[in-house]
């Protein structure tokens, strides 16, 4: 089932918009990891962690990892 992203950013207190979050979810996810896939970091549990933790610091609320991964994982379908 497909994540309504706006209502789970709304519902963790989340003020960015689905496209900052997902700018922000990208940009996150190639500083930190420059060098890895969204599939690479996801079999690193403890560096994908570290990186929700790092985005949920960067958005001011406390988005849910789950809700992160999706957002890494639907940017690789974005042009």
């Amino acid at each position: 089932m497909a994540l309504n992203f706006e209502n789970e950013l709304r519902d963790c207190g989340c003020a960015l918009s689905r496209e900052q979050f997902f700018e922000l979810v990208e940009e996150t996810r190639f500083n930190m990891f420059p060098a890895w896939s969204q599939d690479e970091l996801a079999c690193h549990p403890s560096q994908a962690v570290r990186y929700c933790e790092t985005v949920r610091q960067r958005a001011g609320a406390p988005v849910p990892e789950h809700v992160t991964m999706h957002a890494m994982f639907a940017a690789r379908k974005r042009p």
